[in-house]
């Protein structure tokens, strides 16, 4: 009989026993041999954190929606559809972020599989699959945001050469999940959205050339390193240089920012004849901290670690120092480091810098291979040894993988960013919103004709696809975004005949549509699922649409993850430890509206121990005259335009908030039938009130 997760209890497997690990990928295959196509087949997978579900080489599934570890919840996919007579291949890509996100809590990990294809073979994990450890993407790649995990930086030629390292999958040992159920939340539309112009094809200039290394996956602290420069000549040459002091000639040198290159400060370098001996000590403000220099090609410049040797190797990188620890004046020649050369390892070389984003925002445009502007049409021709890139406009906000069916030689490079504003050249304006958003991934083609596709789901308006390094000419068949937003139906409308009232509401609901993914969601810089976001998120999704599932299913995770003191995280689920108060009390807003609209007493009843645990919460501390304070171990947010002197002491938001989660509490003690309750939350009402 076919196998279901709640059948018996799921063993969770990875591959190896501890699930431990930064940005680690695990490739899960199963072969199956079929005499003919059964009408039914399915399979049910978890994944902790993410997976991509590929049937026959076809992309079908990616999940699971996001989920605390306690309260697990699997998809179910039906991949009778793509299953052939013969040999077929099932393939399972799964992700354990391993690092800070507001998308997880801090986890391992862990996949679950069953399933069946007709009446008699089995998909479950322990019957036939085989796994490896995938070294294809990148474990220390920087951070896509503060918000968001690691960016993809995937070598696809690594795929073949690992194709045969396959063994067993191995149970993982002290996983801290519950049991699974089924996923409560509509699952990815997957629809292919494509682009309705081209905004810039063009190639890029070649006048200057790029170095840099990775500090280590570590916050805080300052990242000592050395390099050499050899100059033919004296000269005074101008170099693009990635932020942090950095000195030559036991001088420190002048940054001045460049406002037309995100990340970007220009230093003059005053070489003189022969090596030049630079000292930089950057601070590390995120994990896996990127640096990079950009030098002109034409000044006969050499960089090396060890002057005068071939040793690939440009930057030699001390021990970490302290945030502030900054010499007064750099010095003058490694011998001066302290412990040189013990220790000072060489990075190793890098056939580019480790920043796709900084790649991308540092890139000028050169000759247009078409006009600006142009309607979308494929294919798209690229000239052979020239970079190249090419912006899409989708007209609107997107969320979803993009993808790419390239034809380009073995070894290029290409860096995928997105954006929600161009610069005047008709490139996405990066960093400008943020300097720490590292917007883009990039992809090592493995040769020949092949589909890329990113990983994770990625939002913006424009899409960049850069091209460097092709030793021959390059094909773009097909690209655009497969939408991970959920495919909602349509029952509310609004006209009035006003051209900007009928404007915003048609503005307003494609934008809060690119939000309907896994929770109400940023789909661009943090894609993080907030409390009040969705307060506010909730009211018009009530307007536009009759599913209503996302209500009950963010305001279960909320409660979910209550904190032992009756707080609630602000955002769900997240790596974040202090929550803004103000938010926790917006919650029983947001369930008391819900119930309001829908009369979802069951929902209510669930998750009514929520509400008095809130109350009691130790984090509140009441002043003279009975309204709460703010203390210093406390925060709330208000809003982005509030002093911070206005979230200081006795505070009127706070207590206002305060006011109406007491009222709706009374309000939902009294729906089911919690009479003492609701005269309890009444009363103190009317005394915060007063």
């Amino acid at each position: 009989m076919p196998s279901k997760f709640h059948g018996k209890n799921r063993r969770f497997f990875w591959c190896e026993p501890t699930g431990s690990g930064r940005n680690v990928f695990c490739i899960f295959e199963r072969n199956v041999m079929l005499e003919f196509v059964p009408a039914e087949a399915e399979i049910q997978i978890f994944a902790d954190n993410l997976y991509r579900l590929i049937v026959n080489d076809t992309i079908c599934g990616y999940g699971p929606a996001r989920f605390l570890p306690s309260h697990p919840e699997y998809d179910k996919h039906d991949i009778s559809g793509l299953l052939r007579a013969g040999e077929n291949s099932i393939r399972i890509e799964a992700n354990a972020i391993g690092a800070p996100t507001y998308q997880a809590v801090p986890s391992i990990g862990g996949v679950a599989v069953c399933g069946h294809i007709g009446r008699t073979i089995s998909l479950d994990m322990e019957e036939g699959w085989l796994v490896r450890r995938s070294w294809a993407w990148d474990p220390d790649s920087e951070h896509y945001s503060f918000a968001q995990g690691p960016v993809e930086i995937c070598d696809t030629r690594e795929f073949k050469r690992e194709k045969d390292i396959l063994y067993p999958p191995v149970a993982v040992e002290g996983g801290a999940w519950g049991k699974p159920s089924e996923r409560g939340l509509r699952t990815p539309s997957l629809l292919v959205r494509s682009p309705v112009r081209i905004v810039t094809c063009a190639t890029l200039t070649s006048g200057c050339f790029r170095i840099g290394f990775r500090c280590p996956v570590v916050t805080g602290g300052r990242q000592p390193f050395y390099t050499y420069i050899f100059s033919p000549r004296e000269q005074e040459i101008e170099a693009g240089v990635f932020w942090g002091p950095l000195g030559i000639h036991g001088k420190w040198l002048d940054h001045s920012p460049c406002m037309a290159r995100g990340n970007r400060e220009n230093v003059l370098l005053a070489l003189k004849s022969g090596w030049n001996f630079i000292f930089g000590i950057p601070e590390i403000l995120k994990p896996a901290w990127a640096w990079q220099m950009e030098l002109p090609s034409d000044c006969e410049l050499q960089v090396r670690g060890l002057p005068g040797t071939a040793n690939p190797a440009a930057f030699y990188l001390g021990p970490l120092a302290a945030a502030g620890d900054i010499p007064e004046h750099p010095p003058v020649r490694a011998e001066d480091l302290p412990g040189y050369p013990v220790c000072w390892p060489p990075t190793g070389a890098m056939r580019r810098p480790p920043s796709p984003a900084r790649d991308l925002a540092w890139d000028i445009t050169n000759k247009p291979l078409v006009p600006a502007n142009s309607l979308w049409k494929l294919p798209l021709d690229f000239p052979a040894n020239r970079d190249a890139t090419l912006v899409m406009d989708f007209g609107e906000e997107y969320l979803g993988h993009a993808f790419v069916e390239v034809e380009a030689p073995a070894g290029t490079v290409l860096d995928i960013g997105h954006d929600e504003r161009l610069r005047e050249n008709g490139t996405p304006d990066y960093f400008r919103c943020n300097p720490f958003l590292n917007s883009a991934d990039r992809f090592i083609l493995r040769g020949r004709r092949q589909h890329v596709e990113t990983f994770h789901e990625r939002g913006g308006r424009y899409l960049q696809m850069t091209f460097r390094g092709a030793r021959g000419p390059v094909r773009i068949h097909a690209a655009g975004v497969r939408s991970t937003c959920g495919e909602y139906p349509r029952t509310g409308a609004f006209a009035c005949g006003d051209e900007n009232l009928d404007w915003a509401w048609k503005a307003g609901e494609r934008t809060l549509r690119a939000s309907m993914a896994d929770g109400w969601i940023d789909p661009w810089r943090e894609r993080g699922l907030y409390i009040g976001d969705a307060l506010v998120q909730g009211h018009a999704t009530r307007k536009i649409t009759s599913d209503w599932r996302l209500d009950p299913w963010c305001l279960r995770l909320w409660a979910r993850a209550q904190f032992d003191d009756g707080q609630l995280p602000d955002v769900v689920p997240s790596h974040l430890h202090r929550p803004l108060c103000d938010y926790t009390l917006i919650w029983i807003l947001a369930l008391r509206n819900y119930w309001a609209a829908s009369g979802d007493l069951e929902l209510v009843r669930e998750l009514w121990p929520t509400i008095p645990k809130i109350f009691s919460s130790t984090v509140w501390k009441t002043a003279e005259g009975g309204l709460w304070e703010v203390t210093p171990d406390t925060k709330v947010f208000i809003d982005w335009g509030v002093v911070p002197e206005e979230r200081q002491g006795v505070n009127a938001c706070l207590n206002a908030f305060r006011f109406r989660a007491l009222e709706c509490s009374a309000e939902l003690a009294e729906a089911i039938g919690h009479k003492r309750e609701a005269n309890s939350y009444r009363h103190e009402a009317a005394e915060v009130g007063t």
